[in-house]
């Protein structure tokens, strides 16, 4: 839903959700409800639904608030990509 919303084709959206999941280690998860997810997890899955379709500004503020360090280098890392 959030893919097509942001505008990635209809043929693309799999492979864009797969290659969000796989960033964010989440493939233990991704066929589980979302309010079963950890807080973590949670944190996640909202920042893999900021990136989809690559948008040119991200706002992660309260996002990275609560994140442990290694946690804010990995998304640092990703967001950047």
């Amino acid at each position: 839903m959030f893919a097509n919303l942001r505008g990635v084709p209809a043929k693309d959206t799999a492979t864009s959700v797969q290659e969000v999941i796989r960033m964010f280690n989440l493939e233990d998860h991704a066929d589980k409800e979302c309010r079963s997810y950890s807080g973590g997890n949670k944190r996640k899955l909202s920042t893999g639904i900021a990136i989809i379709g690559s948008p040119p500004l991200i706002f992660l503020v309260s996002l990275l608030i609560y994140a442990p360090p290694q946690s804010y280098y990995h998304i640092f890392t990703i967001v950047t990509y």
